[in-house]
């Protein structure tokens, strides 16, 4: 049986809250969820305002738990875990606030994981054309060039 989808904004805020008890969501989530439900775009900045009131949605604690289960979870790169961020309307300073609470070499350490991993799957292929993938493979995932060239090099060192 199909959920009944809120027509008042009283309802939808019931709704809305109960969804931001369960994780953590940003306005702009919400917003694009009251939206698929019909509310009008009135309204919708009227339960916004109130679940921000309320302390349903905090843009600075959806940052950092973003960040942190991106990082950790995923496996993302600052590059792609910021441009997600942006695409939800975060701002900057807050973003820089998320990413100075992970240790400093978390990304690095996890990029590490992410490229041994691969690297053995990679490794029937000669060591020029398995450094290609395994550079594409991380900037996908959000990584600088510079932190990918640095953990090759590690990788190929012949102590490790």
């Amino acid at each position: 049986m199909k959920k009944k989808l809120p027509a008042t904004a009283k309802e939808a805020f019931s709704r809305a809250a109960a969804l931001c008890a369960a994780r953590e969501y940003c306005a702009y989530d919400i917003a694009g969820k009251m939206k698929t439900w019909g509310l009008a775009e009135y309204d919708i900045m009227k339960v916004i305002e109130r679940l921000k009131e309320d302390g349903f949605i905090d843009e600075w604690r959806f940052a950092r738990a973003y960040v942190k289960d991106k990082a950790r979870l995923n496996g993302w790169g600052r590059r792609r875990i910021a441009l997600q961020l942006a695409a939800r309307k975060i701002s900057p300073e807050v973003c820089e606030v998320a990413f100075m609470e992970l240790e400093d070499n978390a990304f690095s350490l996890r990029l590490g994981k992410l490229l041994r991993a691969r690297a053995e799957k990679l490794a029937n292929l000669d060591p020029n054309q398995r450094r290609r993938r395994l550079t594409a493979f991380a900037l996908g995932r959000g990584y600088s060039l510079d932190e990918i060239e640095a953990v090759l090099d590690e990788l190929a060192s012949p102590d490790k």
